[in-house]
């Protein structure tokens, strides 16, 4: 699988963060993980398109057999991907 990296300064990057950071009520940012993704193909198909690993699991379980998520992580995540997708599409629903 190839590396994925979009640098945290893009600006939908930032966006992210911004949207993130607010859903869960601290800051969020670039991190690493080393991990297998199937988002180490995206570069191929999406060439150009910035890319961002978000989610409600902990990178140290991910695909253990005893992995899983907890419910207020599932949560916040359903709200930041609301979020996005209305910002993305520049819905105001206020």
């Amino acid at each position: 699988m190839n590396a994925v990296w979009t640098e945290p300064e893009q600006d939908w990057v930032r966006r992210v963060f911004e949207i993130t950071g607010r859903t869960l009520g601290r800051e969020a940012g670039a991190a690493r993980a080393d991990l297998q993704h199937r988002c180490g193909e995206s570069p191929e198909v999406y060439k150009g398109a910035p890319t961002v690993v978000l989610g409600p699991g902990e990178p140290q379980q991910a695909h253990q057999t005893d992995e899983y998520c907890s419910m207020e992580r599932i949560r916040q995540s359903v709200a930041i991907y609301e979020e996005l997708i209305r910002d993305w599409c520049g819905i105001d629903d206020s």
